[in-house]
């Protein structure tokens, strides 16, 4: 990474820190990683979240690993559920490992050649929060065998 990307990341990491304080947000930073952990209560199952400035690349990411691994005899209709999650999103994606079970929330924004807003990663918080609130207790559901497949995909 060149000085001119390490400084680019900067800026972008400071203006992700005036968009999480312009909300009242509670979150720890990890300078040294470009990172911030934020712990959010939704509705139902608390989320976790990880935000990352990569330089290099040039992107704001921010994941959220779900709290809970699919049972092996379920995995396959999580993969299907998620699969169909993705496809009704706009923005970010659940990336399923369908060997272990784990599920995970991604969105990203490319900063490459522009300037990144408190409003753009604001909505990108917001959304991640939204999407994440809506399905980690529908795909906990399917995992326990709580909630079929069939009336997931009725939903």
């Amino acid at each position: 990474m060149d000085e001119m990307q390490k400084r680019r990341a900067q800026e972008v990491y400071s203006t992700l820190q005036e968009a999480l304080d312009a909300q009242n947000w509670h979150y720890q930073t990890h300078a040294d990683s470009l990172a911030i952990t934020l712990e959010v209560n939704g509705d139902d199952i608390p989320m976790d979240f990880v935000l990352l400035v990569d330089g290099e690349r040039e992107i704001v990411r921010m994941i959220s690993l779900l709290p809970f691994k699919a049972t092996e005899d379920k995995r396959i209709e999580l993969a299907i559920a998620t699969s169909q999650a993705n496809f009704a999103l706009a923005d970010g994606c659940f990336v399923y490992d369908v060997e272990d079970g784990t599920i995970m929330f991604r969105i990203t924004s490319s900063y490459r050649g522009s300037i990144i807003s408190i409003d753009l990663l604001r909505y990108m918080i917001n959304m991640a929060c939204a999407i994440v609130d809506e399905y980690n207790d529908k795909f906990l559901a399917i995992s326990t065998g709580a909630l079929s497949l069939k009336e997931f995909l009725d939903e």
